[in-house]
């Protein structure tokens, strides 16, 4: 099944970012439940994770994962970048690229898709190509809002046969619904 993407230029993207549109957005209590349970999943996967968070935004993801062992930050925007940077640890890298160019220098536990699949021509072309970044027995998480297009790819990540489904939540609130899902490669498969 083929969706067509969501496109939205980096100039407005940091527009949005700079003006507060996704700050009213991202820390509304409507979104809240969501972050609750990718952070939940990923401590129960890995307590101590390498984490890559990637289109993480202004870091909303990092500041609700408490317990991790290195956290990179990646997004297209530096606006949203910039917020993400206050206030962090030591364990945390915030990196300004294109999520289809990035190259990270190390692999992770976890590497997580919050929200972005959806922006991609090849969600799935996006997978395999960070897969490559997973450490033995690491996984995804995936936090897709419920629209057509998520759809489309929870269907194709099914079919492809490539990944195993390990935990699907739905987190419904009186504006949004949401599926968080963890998925690993076939060749590490492990049951929780």
């Amino acid at each position: 099944m083929t969706y067509k993407k969501r496109e939205k230029a980096l100039d407005v993207w940091n527009k949005e970012f700079e003006s507060g549109k996704w700050t009213e957005v991202f820390e509304a209590l409507d979104e809240v439940p969501r972050y609750s349970v990718v952070s939940g999943i990923a401590q129960a996967f890995h307590e101590s994770a390498a984490i890559l968070d990637l289109g993480c935004g202004q870091g909303m993801i990092m500041k609700y994962v408490h317990q991790y062992g290195h956290y990179v930050g990646v997004d297209f925007s530096e606006e949203a970048l910039k917020l993400a940077r206050h206030p962090t640890s030591d364990r945390c890298t915030f990196i300004q690229s294109d999520l289809e160019y990035f190259t990270p220098e190390e692999q992770f536990d976890l590497i997580i898709f919050n929200e972005i699949l959806y922006y991609f021509d090849h969600p799935l072309d996006l997978l395999e190509r960070y897969r490559t970044y997973l450490r033995p027995q690491g996984a995804f998480i995936l936090s897709l809002q419920d629209r057509e297009a998520s759809t489309i790819i929870r269907h194709n990540i099914k079919e492809s046969s490539e990944y195993d489904i390990l935990s699907d939540v739905r987190i419904t609130t009186e504006a949004n619904s949401w599926t968080v899902s963890l998925i690993q490669p076939q060749l590490y498969v492990v049951k929780m």
